[in-house]
C-alpha cells in the first residue's frame, strides 16, 4: 500500500467521510477503463471512472508482509463499460488493475491505493460480471521447478523454442463466419496447420480480439470460442500452432535440439511393469 497525502489523510480522519472505490483497468491491448462505486462518473488524474451499477468488491485481507490476497470485483454489464462479448473474447485476462480509495467530494485531494495486481479468471452471468484480482502473492502458488513431461514445456516461437513465427504467420481475408467456423481465403494452411495456434482480428468491429484455433484445413479454421463481431470481408492474422509432441517437433519444425520435454522417460505404466511383460 502506498503512502497517502496529508490532505487525503485528513479527509479520512474526518467525522463524516465521502469515500468511493475506483478501479483502473489497463488491458493488454492498451485499452484503459475506469470504474467506480459512486453513483456518478469521477475524473481523477485526467481519467474518467464510470459509475458501475452494483459494483462491489470482496473483502480485502492484508497479510503479514503488507500485501493483499486475491479479491473479486462484481458489477453490472453495461454497453459503455465492461461488456460480455469482451469478457468472452478474453480481452480482460491478464489486465493490470489497481484499486483506489477516493473522496468523491474532493477528488483532487489525492487517492489511497488499496491493492494492485492482474486479472485472473473472468466470468459473466445474468447481466453481471466477476473479475478475479490476483496480487503478487499469487506467484507463490506457482510451480518453482519444471516437471518431467513427455510433451514440450516451451511455447511455439518463444525464446526456448526458437521457431521463427514470422515465417508461420499469415494474413487472410474472412469469407464467411458460422459460430466457431471461419472460412478464409488462405489456401496455404493444410490440415491442422493452425491447430493450437491463434487467430487475431485486424480490422472491423472485432479488431484486436483473438482466440485459440482448435482445428484447421485449407481455407477454414475452427475456433475455441466464437469472436463476436467478426464478419466476412475482415482481415485476420493466423498463427501456426504446435501440439507439443516430439514427433511434431522433429518432422514438422525440424527443431529437436530445442525440444523441452522428455518423450523417452518411462511413465507410470513403465514403473508398474514386472519381468516377463
Amino acid at each position: 500500500m502506498r503512502a497517502i497525502s496529508g490532505t487525503f489523510a485528513a479527509r479520512l480522519g474526518a467525522a463524516a467521510t465521502t469515500l468511493a472505490l475506483c478501479w483502473k483497468i489497463v488491458r493488454r491491448d492498451g485499452v484503459a477503463l475506469g470504474l467506480t462505486t459512486h453513483d456518478r462518473a469521477l475524473t481523477i488524474g485526467g481519467m474518467v471512472y464510470a459509475a458501475t451499477p452494483g459494483a462491489q468488491p470482496s473483502a480485502i485481507t492484508w497479510g503479514q508482509a503488507g500485501e493483499a490476497h486475491a479479491m473479486e470485483i462484481v458489477g453490472a454489464l453495461t454497453s459503455d463499460g465492461v461488456r460480455e462479448a469482451d469478457l468472452i473474447a478474453g480481452l480482460y485476462e491478464g489486465a493490470a488493475v489497481s484499486c483506489l480509495l477516493v473522496d468523491w467530494e474532493e477528488s483532487d485531494a489525492g487517492t489511497m491505493e488499496l491493492v494492485a495486481g492482474t486479472i485472473g479468471a473472468v466470468s459473466a452471468h445474468d447481466g453481471t460480471f466477476t473479475l478475479e484480482l490476483l496480487t503478487p502473492l499469487a506467484d507463490l502458488n506457482a510451480v518453482a521447478i519444471e516437471r518431467y513431461s513427455p510433451t514440450c514445456r516451451a511455447e511455439l516461437g518463444d525464446r526456448r523454442c526458437r521457431v521463427d513465427l514470422a515465417l508461420r504467420t499469415r494474413v487472410a481475408k474472412v469469407l464467411g463466419v458460422a459460430g466457431v467456423a471461419v472460412a478464409t481465403d488462405d489456401a496455404l494452411g493444410g490440415t491442422d496447420t493452425y491447430c493450437f495456434g491463434r487467430m487475431r482480428v485486424l480490422s472491423g468491429a472485432a479488431s484486436g480480439r483473438e482466440t485459440s484455433v482448435d482445428g484447421s484445413a485449407a481455407g477454414s479454421a475452427t475456433l475455441r470460442t466464437a469472436i463476436s463481431g467478426l464478419a466476412a470481408g475482415e482481415r485476420v492474422e493466423l498463427r501456426e500452432g504446435c501440439d507439443k509432441r516430439f514427433a511434431t517437433c522433429r518432422d514438422r519444425f525440424a527443431n529437436m535440439a530445442n525440444f523441452r520435454g522428455e518423450p523417452h522417460v518411462p511413465g507410470n505404466d513403465g514403473i508398474l511393469k514386472y519381468p516377463g511383460l
